[in-house]
């Protein structure tokens, strides 16, 4: 489907858009200073107002008085509500403002072949643009804030002449669904020329950013903090500023490894010494089969283990089971959608060349209309599966990443601790080594104090030159060399035994310190996640994926309604004839 029949199935023009009677956008639409348009505008058609994927009426909440985390993080609201995060502003009583749209993407040139797009966030009657390095920038900064908290994902970071194929993995146009194919659709602008792959990756991320503000605008702890607020503030056109202005942002660690997972504004300096170990070095307990690749793991660690397992077996079979085979479907639909229009026109012709058959012409012109409208049934199913199937079961995939990332958290935590401990008992055997070394010592010099009050001399002057090629030259020469041994070891300085004990002694109890914080920040994070964080997602999980099927089950048997009537009506036509 090109631009052209876009615009002329009923897409919106640029020049206005105001709120519809559904709490869309509708009529005639651009964003007075919401944005200048660049070129023509590709009308955006994004989110359908019963996808269960898109938040609806939500507000952005006041905590109540003396509210906090639950379980093991009660104690991380009261510093968070200090600096940047200070409480937020008090509920509108539009319930409509409670959410985000966004309405317009444009794309914005930088010169030298290079180009970005900027996206026009709505939220309480007040307009900001981001880009999306910005959303990025917030989500990096929420995960340090809140590093128990499950953060919503954002779409992939790939640029626009790259995207298209990975995201629809075909150069099929079914992406672009008219009004008039039945999708009651809000609406977004896209300002600015581009081609079918740039349209396809900048509505997939109109509907991922859209819906990461509004799930945040929902989570109970990062609405106690104002940087939602502020990421939405007009007042706030350059986010970097905020940013590199905060004290708040600018104290938290540069790794969420290293945060105070209980307070992250208050590190303390055994949190900001704690190890960052690789992603590669976290311990894998479960096999790809869900067998134990460990000789002793705890009870708590297998169990935590089940559970990630658990948890990536969902997200793979999800992405390359029931997305896949969703989209696959899809892209199936929309080319018979085609051969079922080029069918009805190869009908119609066929029907004019046989004008004088009479009986047999009026047939092939039921037969090409039967086509026809099975084409425009079937081009309304594919819109639908698009955007109410393969969209949200696209995000429900994100949403899992996202959930992985968290117990992916928790995993290189356990490695942090296991890094602390081998550390540990790696200097202990080093101190260990030392004080031997020191009792040696301590050996060797009363020996030679005992040897000296006996009158005893070692001489190391060079002894007297024999001839070349005789036993006793060779005996000579080693004796030398030994002598010259002894002498680079007694006019070498080395560094006192006692301040290396010492220095080791230093890092055993710092390491202890920090072995303490480690294996005490485990346990509230794997309570939490655990106990919190898991069966939330889980219960919105299962919900979201019941909605999808149902809705999935409505469109089949819709669209089977409605091809049967269809049939059933010229074969009617073939009976009276």
């Amino acid at each position: 489907m090109t631009e052209h029949s876009e615009h002329s199935n009923g897409g919106v023009c640029a020049s206005s858009i105001q709120p519809g009677q559904n709490g869309g956008l509708c009529g005639h639409g651009g964003v007075g200073e919401a944005g200048e348009a660049e070129g023509d505008p590709v009308h955006t058609q994004i989110i359908q107002e019963d996808n269960p994927f898109v938040q609806h009426g939500q507000s952005y909440e006041a905590p109540h008085s003396g509210g906090g985390r639950t379980s093991s993080g009660s104690s991380s609201s009261a510093s968070l509500q200090e600096g940047l995060l200070a409480p937020p502003p008090a509920k509108s009583s539009a319930g409509e403002h409670g959410r985000v749209r966004i309405l317009e993407a444009s794309k914005v040139s930088e010169g030298q072949g290079r180009s970005y797009i900027t996206y026009t966030i709505s939220y309480r009657d007040r307009v900001v643009r981001r880009r999306y390095s910005e959303f990025e920038s917030l989500r990096k900064i929420l995960i340090k804030l809140f590093p128990m908290t499950l953060i919503p994902p954002i779409p992939e970071k790939q640029s626009l002449t790259s995207y298209g194929k990975s995201i629809a993995g075909s150069n099929a146009n079914y992406v672009l669904p008219s009004e008039a194919a039945g999708c009651d659709l809000a609406v977004s602008v896209i300002n600015g020329s581009v081609n079918l792959n740039d349209q396809k990756m900048i509505r997939h991320r109109i509907r991922m950013l859209t819906s990461f503000l509004n799930r945040l605008l929902q989570n109970d702890e990062v609405t106690k903090t104002s940087i939602i607020g502020d990421f939405l503030d007009p007042n706030n056109a350059n986010w970097n500023d905020v940013i590199t202005t905060s004290a708040t942002i600018s104290s938290l660690p540069k790794s969420a490894l290293q945060c105070n997972p209980l307070d992250p504004t208050n590190t303390t300096p055994a949190h900001a010494s704690l190890p960052i170990p690789p992603l590669s070095s976290a311990p894998q307990l479960m096999g790809k089969d869900g067998v134990s690749t460990s000789a002793k793991p705890s009870a708590e660690d297998m169990e935590f283990s089940r559970i990630e397992y658990e948890y990536k077996k969902y997200e793979q079979l999800l992405h390359t089971g029931v997305y896949k085979y969703s989209r696959r479907i899809t892209r199936t639909m929309h080319e018979l959608k085609q051969d079922l229009a080029d069918l009805s026109e190869a009908f119609a012709e066929f029907a004019v060349e046989q004008s004088k058959g009479g009986d047999l012409a009026e047939l092939l012109s039921y037969l090409s209309n039967a086509n026809d409208e099975a084409a425009a049934v079937l081009d309304d199913l594919v819109g639908k599966l698009y955007y109410n199937i393969n969209e949200p079961l696209s995000e429900a995939v994100h949403i899992a990443g996202a959930a992985r990332e968290l117990i992916q958290y928790r995993r290189l935590k356990f490695a942090q601790r296991d890094m602390l401990k081998k550390s540990l008992l790696s200097k202990e055997g080093h101190l260990k080594k030392l004080q031997e070394q020191e009792d040696d010592a301590k050996a060797i010099d009363q020996l030679v104090e005992q040897q000296l009050g006996e009158g005893t001399r070692i001489n190391l002057q060079r002894p007297c030159e024999a001839s070349p090629n005789t036993y006793k030259r060779k005996l000579f020469s080693r004796f030398n060399k030994l002598a010259n041994i002894v002498k680079e070891t007694v006019t070498y300085q080395e560094q006192d035994p006692k301040v290396n004990i010492k220095t080791v002694q230093e890092d055993i109890e710092q390491i202890k310190e920090s072995l303490e914080v480690s294996a005490s920040d485990l346990d509230v994070i794997t309570a939490t996640i655990r106990d919190v964080q898991l069966p939330v997602f889980s219960r919105d999980r299962d919900k979201e994926l019941y909605d999808i099927l149902k809705n999935y089950s409505r469109y089949m048997k819709e669209y089977a309604a409605k091809n049967l009537e269809i049939w059933k009506e010229l074969r009617k036509h073939e009976e009276d004839a």
